[in-house]
């Protein structure tokens, strides 16, 4: 009985919900701000994640003042 790919799979294709879940919520929290890529393979993988850096608070879902 199985509910979709193994997470073996899922991992090596960089479609695993846990995945999925972590780019749509940076997507929300930074919108174009943000950045990242997974890239899997059978010996491993890696992940590239750029976020905005705020030297002041901001409210949540807001971006300003940004800086890399």
């Amino acid at each position: 009985m199985s509910e979709g790919p193994s997470p073996a799979s899922a991992s090596r294709e960089g479609s695993g919900i846990g995945l999925s879940n972590t780019q749509a919520r940076l997507r929300h929290l930074y919108g174009e701000q943000q950045r990242f890529e997974f890239t899997g393979r059978d010996d491993g993988g890696g992940a590239l994640v750029e976020l905005p850096f705020h030297l002041e608070p901001l409210e949540h879902g807001t971006a300003q003042d940004s800086h890399r």
